[in-house]
Formats: structure tokens, sequence, C-alpha cells
């Protein structure tokens, strides 16, 4: 939670041109967690592409100030100042993209895994993209319910198995979708925020740290805003899962 609000301070502040702000929230994010450093290049990239003044660039510096300061720590303490990527690995393997471990997730794209649920989930897209077609001959609630529907059908099988592909995946699209709405330092940090989840080796807790990433939650919004009968089973999906994920982790439980 911490994380989320310093690097949406440090992305608010840049886009405003605040860019003292955007420095001082930048290295706090990326002082609390290591993607933080992901809003250095974010950063980078629109001072170039926009022409930005050298506030723009100091902040850029500034917000990889935090991790290295945490480095450096590290190495005083421990003599490793990458002990906290160490760390990682001793338990996650090293950091590289094991499409072997995704492999189950792709199978969840394609409809759930096992080739059973293949037909339905191969429907699922033909009817979406139907609709996609017609949705201009239909009243807004029409496309409110022909959005709901498809959503429960899709809600159906993803239910049956984790949702790390769905964020991942159609908030990566969204990105890109709405890219300009975004700008270029919103769209660049989140994409290499996906790239983080992605080279950190199998997806345990993809789906934690995607929640921290900002853009990615602001790109589904707005796609949600698109589509609301998406939108709508998206906040039901979440209410009902809500109550289930406290209690088991009230009980230690920590995979529902």
């Amino acid at each position: 939670g911490l994380f989320l609000l310093l690097s949406t301070l440090a992305l608010w502040s840049f886009e405003r041109n605040r860019f003292a702000g955007a420095a001082v929230w930048g290295a706090l994010a990326s002082a609390t967690r290591f993607p933080g450093i992901a809003l250095m290049p974010a950063f980078a990239l629109e001072a170039v592409l926009q022409k930005r003044s050298r506030g723009a660039w100091i902040a850029a510096l500034c917000a990889c100030i935090g991790t290295l300061a945490y480095a450096l720590f590290c190495w005083r303490a421990f003599g490793d100042p990458l002990a906290f990527v160490h760390a990682q690995i001793a338990w996650r393997g090293p950091l590289t993209v094991r499409f072997a471990d995704w492999e189950y997730m792709v199978a969840i794209l394609f409809g759930t895994v096992g080739p059973h649920w293949w037909p339905y989930q191969i429907a699922i897209v033909a009817l979406s993209a139907l609709w996609w077609r017609r949705r201009g001959s239909l009243s807004d609630a029409g496309n409110f319910v022909c959005g709901l529907l498809l959503g429960l059908a899709e809600a159906a099988l993803w239910f049956t198995s984790q949702w790390d592909l769905l964020l991942i995946v159609a908030g990566g699209a969204a990105l890109v979708a709405f890219r300009k709405q975004l700008g270029v330092a919103t769209t660049t940090y989140g994409l290499l925020g996906i790239a983080i989840i992605l080279a950190a080796g199998f997806p345990l807790s993809a789906d934690r740290i995607a929640y921290s990433i900002a853009p990615i939650l602001i790109a589904l919004g707005l796609m949600w805003e698109r589509l609301p009968g998406v939108g709508a089973i998206a906040v039901a999906a979440s209410a009902a899962a809500l109550p289930l994920y406290a209690i088991k982790i009230a009980q230690s439980v920590w995979i529902p």
C-alpha cells in the first residue's frame, strides 16, 4: 500500500511538471520496493520524447536513489549490495523468464487448464468478437447486458484457477491501448513493471506485485469504462473474492 501511494504520487507530480515532488516521491518509492526503480527510465524516456526541462532529468535520476541507498546499506551490513536480490533467489530461483513455469498460465489463457475447456473459451471469444462488431447497433442497455453475460461466462472459467495472467495480459493490453491518455511516463512505467514481474521467475505473487503497479489499475479502469458490463463483473468478482481471501489469510492459508 505504501509503495502504491508513493509511486502514484511520483507519477502524478511528474505529469503536472512538479519535478521536485516527483523526485522526492520517486526516491521514496524506489526505497520501498524494487519495482520503483522503473520510474527512472520512465521519467527519462518522457523527458527525451517530450523535450521536458532539466527538472525532469533530475526527477529521473532521483527515482533510483532509494534503491541505491538500500544497496549501500546491504553492502555495509552484509557485505553484499544485492543481498535483497540474492535473498529472493534463495527460494524463488534465478531471476530470469522461465517459460515452463508460465505454461500453466498460458493454458489458462485458452480457457483454464485442460483441452476440454478450450471449446468454451473459443465460443466466448467468438461471441465477444461478434458483439464488438455489432455494438454500434445496440442500445447502451443492450451493450451492458452483452458485456455482463460475456463477463459472467469468462469469470466462470477463470474462477477455476488463478487471475495472474488476466491481470498481466489484460493490463498490458490496456496499457498499450490507452497509451495516449496515460502518457509516456505512466505507460512506460506500467510496461516495465510487467517486465519485472515476468523476469521474477515463476508467477508466484505475480498478482500481488501487479496490484501495486498503479498504471495497470488505471488502464484497466479505462478499459472497463469503455466496457461497463465487464467492469461490473470485475467489481462483483472482487467483492466476492475479498471475504474469502480475508478469511483464508486470517487462517494462515495464503493460497485460497
